[in-house]
């Protein structure tokens, strides 16, 4: 999987991963706390937390009618840029192929090693999960500058002109965080159980590969990416980069995050690992 990773590098695939998450993760994770909010008891203050963030996006002109529009339009003009390669496409599919049948081989092996037991797994899987999570926050954190009149990186003046450029950073710095979160669900309980404000699942078991496959597929796009941004930022001199995008770090990490967690939940037995357990 590093071979492949490595040997054929780019932004395609995640620069189109990321957009999508901005456009689509509120929306969804919206309708999802309506749709459950009748069966759960902090539903409805939920709900009424998303309305009022809204009411008030819309009050500020932060995502007004208007901005929305030129938001959606310069999505739209500017997709097909993102899109990956052909060639791209089938060296990251080459390098997911090879890491699930590597996953197979070690956790249906027969002689396994100490290491893959679940117990063991557990413990190295936590570190790497809190080391995962950690690698989401300087992006996020930057992102939300954009809410005061001091934004990292930019002019505010530019947010005049282009208010929609405020709008898509905020979005893509809340996703970095909301992957944060979803990244904590590798070591907590509702990693393993559906929560009560999921519709239609809740309390029920949540399937192995519904954490494996988005994990691991997020983890090999920040590989791919790791060495174009970090040649990037050795040869402009912008050392800072590396701490803002630590791909380097944060896909190997959540890679191993990943895999702890289908170690420790061959068999089911018990919670090792979780947040709740030992």
């Amino acid at each position: 999987m590093l071979v492949f990773g490595f040997a054929v590098p780019g932004f395609q695939p995640l620069t189109l991963a990321g957009y999508a998450m901005a456009m689509f993760g509120p929306p969804v994770l919206f309708a999802t706390v309506v749709a459950g909010a009748w069966r759960w008891r902090g539903g409805p203050v939920a709900v009424g937390v998303f309305v009022l963030v809204g009411a008030a996006a819309w009050a500020t002109g932060l995502a007004d009618g208007a901005v929305l529009i030129r938001y959606l339009g310069v999505i739209g003009t500017t997709a097909h840029l993102a899109m990956p390669s052909v060639v791209m496409a089938f060296f990251l599919a080459g390098a997911l192929a090879w890491g699930v049948l590597g996953t197979r081989t070690v956790v249906h092996g027969r002689s396994l090693p100490t290491w893959t037991r679940p117990a063991a797994a557990a413990r190295w899987g936590r570190v790497a999960t809190v080391v995962a999570a950690v690698c989401a926050l300087p992006y996020g954190l930057l992102r939300l500058t954009w809410l005061t009149p001091w934004p990292y990186g930019m002019d505010p003046a530019e947010f005049v002109a282009m208010p929609e450029m405020r709008l898509h950073g905020l979005l893509l710095g809340l996703s970095a965080l909301a992957g944060a979160v979803l990244t904590t669900g590798l070591v907590a309980r509702w990693g393993e159980v559906w929560p009560r404000w999921m519709p239609v699942v809740r309390g029920r078991p949540v399937p192995v590969a519904a954490a494996v496959v988005p994990g691991g597929v997020v983890a090999a796009l920040f590989t791919v990416a790791a060495v174009p941004m970090s040649v990037m930022a050795v040869r402009s001199g912008e050392l800072f980069a590396l701490v803002v995008f630590p791909f380097y770090l944060w896909g190997p990490a959540l890679g191993v995050a990943v895999l702890g967690y289908a170690l420790r939940r061959r068999g089911e037995q018990g919670r090792p690992g979780t947040i709740e357990g030992p």
